[in-house]
Order: C-alpha cells, then structure tokens, then sequence
C-alpha cells in the first residue's frame, strides 16, 4: 500500500512539473508575439523590469511618464522600430542609444530637460530613421546633420518661439527624401522661398502660425499634394488663386 502511495505522489509531481514548464513554454510564446507595448502615463519613474522580456517589440511607447533616466536595458530591445519618448524627463541618452539600428520612427517632442546640443547632432547614426519629431524645446535651428539622415521623410519642429525657418529649411533641404514637413505653432509671418529647395515635398503642416499668404514659388514643388493653413489669418483671395495654379494640391484653411 506504501509502494503504491509512493508511486502516485510521484507520478501527480511528474504531472506537476510537466505542467508548469508547459505553462512557462506557452507564456513565453505567447510574449514572442507582442510587438507592441504602450506605457504612455503608466508608469512613475522606473520602466519594470517585465518589459525586458518582451525580445520582439517593434513598437514602445512611454511617453508622458515622470523618467528621469533612459533604462539602458532598451537597447536590448533591438527589433524596436518605433519609440515615443516625448514628455519626459530623459536628461540624455547613452552611447548605447545609438545601437538601435531598427529605429525608423522616434519622437522627442517636449523633452524640457533633455540635452539637445548633445544628442541631436548623432541622431544620423540611426540608419533607417524615417520619422523625426521635435518640439516645444526652444531651439531656432536644430543642430541636425540632415545631409546624413539619408531615409528621413518626415520631419515634425513645432511650437518654437523663435525660428530660423529661412535657415532651417535650408538644412531640411539636405534630407533628399523628405515628404512631410511639420511646422506648427512656430509664430511664422513669412515662408521664404527657400520652401522650393524640398524637392519632393508632399505634405506641409503650418497649422497656427501667422502666415497670411504663401510665394507663388511653391508650384515649382511638383509633388505637393497637401497644404495645411488652420488658425492662420490668410487671404482667402491669394490662397485660392494658389489653389488654381496648383490644382493638384488641396490646401486646408
């Protein structure tokens, strides 16, 4: 009777471990498939330490969270494609940061402490980077070595009190594949024709500025298909005269 008991204890433990490390297989699988995570206003001021399991993750997000500090661990995280880092309090980035070759979209948009003059000018080091956002930081022309960003196809500046947008799109210009320009809330009277220089422009977002018209020049931007003028005082005349030259293209305003 002994003998027998001991047999079933160990036969239920046998069934116990092969249980659990079925359960372990099936919830790593199961992390394998998430490529993303959206953190944004969910966290204090420490990334937990789960996250770091997540391998496949293309896309995080942990925006609006009170960080101080960038968890050097990210950078395993090496399929990210996408990070939105924008409002926080990420003073600077690692050397480290820079390893993430995967990234094509990255948004520092309101980052009030960062250490811009350190980290803009190696942002060329992120081959695939498609997408760029900044904003909010005060700065009148950002010290980005475009003529190296050679993927870059949109570009976000917003909400600077003083720009050089003379100079700035000059430097944008660099860019060849630029596409998409953001350029609201900068306080802008004038678009200078340096405009003409981004060659392949498709859209351009000057949503509350101050422009009242726009330069004839822009018909030489054959490919412009989008013009976005909201909470600008325009006239209305000039604007639609544009929009007989440029049939093509549709102007929001």
């Amino acid at each position: 009777m002994l003998v027998r008991l001991t047999y079933i204890l160990l036969f239920l433990v046998f069934i116990g471990c092969t249980s659990a490390n079925e359960n372990d297989v099936q919830r790593e699988d199961y992390r394998d498939t998430i490529i993303e995570m959206d953190l944004g206003k969910k966290l204090n001021d420490k990334i937990p330490d789960s996250l770091f399991l997540y391998r496949n993750l293309k896309y995080l997000n942990i925006c609006c969270n009170e960080l101080s500090n960038f968890d050097p661990r990210i950078v395993e995280l090496s399929k990210l494609r996408k990070l939105d880092l924008y409002h926080t309090d990420i003073k600077n980035f690692p050397d480290e940061f820079y390893t993430l070759t995967n990234i094509e979209e990255l948004d520092l948009t309101s980052m009030y402490k960062l250490d811009y003059q350190s980290v803009l000018p190696k942002l060329h080091k992120f081959p695939k980077l498609a997408k760029l956002h900044l904003g909010c930081n005060q700065m009148k022309s950002p010290k980005i070595n475009f003529s190296r960003m050679s993927n870059l196809e949109e570009f976000g500046f917003i909400n600077q009190e003083e720009l050089d947008i003379k100079h700035l799109l000059i430097d944008i210009s660099k860019a060849k594949k630029i596409r998409v320009i953001h350029l609201s809330g900068n306080n802008i009277e004038t678009l200078p024709l340096e405009i003409k220089l981004l060659s392949n422009l498709e859209e351009l977002n000057l949503y509350n500025n101050k422009l009242t018209t726009l330069p004839e020049d822009l018909i030489e931007l054959k490919n412009l298909k989008e013009v976005t003028l909201i909470d600008n005082p325009v006239n209305k005349e000039k604007i639609k005269k544009l929009e007989r030259l440029m049939p093509k293209a549709k102007f929001i305003y």
